[in-house]
């Protein structure tokens, strides 16, 4: 297999990923983009634990919405309009992906998907400054905004 690029199928949706110049992955699916910002997420929110307002937001989130399911919706332009749906849950100061697609959740979270390709082609830069992380619909479920 070509070391520049490795194909796998996820979900019955083609995966491309390729070592850039950067060594960076270059990824060609929502699920795997959306994928990776959550681990990009959950890295940010580890390693700011205990410092505020990250500490008092990860308590408040395990006890509010710790037992939610959250909505999701990735969309291009529009916001009314998602193109793409994944339900996660935030347990112990991280969030886990559950499913691709949309089921009956408890809270909606949108989000743009030039953003999350940001985040995760600058994973580093966010994970050192989190507060460019968006996490306004996270405070407002959690009554801090």
């Amino acid at each position: 297999m070509d070391k520049q690029a490795t194909q796998t199928h996820q979900d019955s949706t083609h995966v491309t990923t390729s070592e850039g110049d950067s060594g960076g992955v270059e990824v060609s699916t929502t699920e795997a983009v959306f994928t990776e910002y959550i681990n990009v997420l959950n890295q940010a929110l580890g390693e700011n634990r205990g410092s505020f307002p990250y500490d008092q937001l990860i308590r408040l989130g395990d006890t509010l919405i710790g037992d939610k399911r959250i909505g999701v919706g990735v969309f291009k332009e529009d916001a009314d309009n998602p193109h793409d749906w994944f339900m996660v849950q935030f347990e112990d100061g991280t969030f886990e992906l559950m499913k691709h697609g949309k089921s009956d959740p408890d809270l909606i979270w949108k989000t743009q998907s030039s953003y999350i390709e940001d985040v995760v082609q600058n994973s580093s830069e966010y994970i050192e400054q989190p507060s460019r992380i968006d996490l306004g619909w996270l405070k407002q479920a959690v009554g801090m905004a």
